[in-house]
């Protein structure tokens, strides 16, 4: 009787596990006939953006966007039509870390005007950036180890 039982459910296993596949276009006739499919996919948009490293600025450098360079520039992209990366920056004045009340204001500048956000529609674009401490800056801080940022927001639109 054990035999028999296994033996039902062996077959009963066999015909669940052994459903045909059935495609979604069937040809039955045995003359010529064709049938389309449809092929589709998606391309998310992608982008990479480098944006200036970390630099020691030495002390008392002046003049018009020598103090810093650096470029921020659009390396790859796969943008929809009609879609742009915006880079947008703000910057936080240098401070002296043991005195936070210490500070030293500088600009971000681009072809020597402040920089505040560029528009990049295909792979290559970049800019030159520098940052510019005034000359008057330098003479009226204390001696101190400052450290400021350049906070780079990038949006896609």
């Amino acid at each position: 009787m054990k035999k028999l039982a296994s033996f039902v459910l062996a077959l009963a296993m066999a015909a669940v596990c052994a459903a045909p596949a059935m495609a979604d276009n069937q040809i039955t006739q045995s003359t010529s006939q064709s049938c389309d499919t449809t092929v589709s996919f998606t391309i998310a948009p992608s982008y990479t953006v480098t944006i200036p490293a970390a630099t020691v600025i030495p002390f008392n450098s002046t003049g018009a966007d020598t103090n810093l360079k650096g470029t921020l520039r659009l390396d790859a992209a796969q943008l929809e039509l009609n879609h742009k990366i915006t880079v947008s920056a703000a910057v936080t004045p240098l401070h002296d870390s043991a005195k936070p009340a210490h500070t030293i204001p500088f600009t971000l500048r681009k072809d020597g005007a402040e920089f505040t956000s560029v528009v990049f529609t295909q792979a290559g674009e970049e800019v030159q950036l520098s940052v510019h401490i005034d000359e008057n800056a330098w003479k009226t801080v204390p001696a101190g180890k400052y450290e400021g940022s350049v906070t780079f927001e990038i949006r896609y639109q």
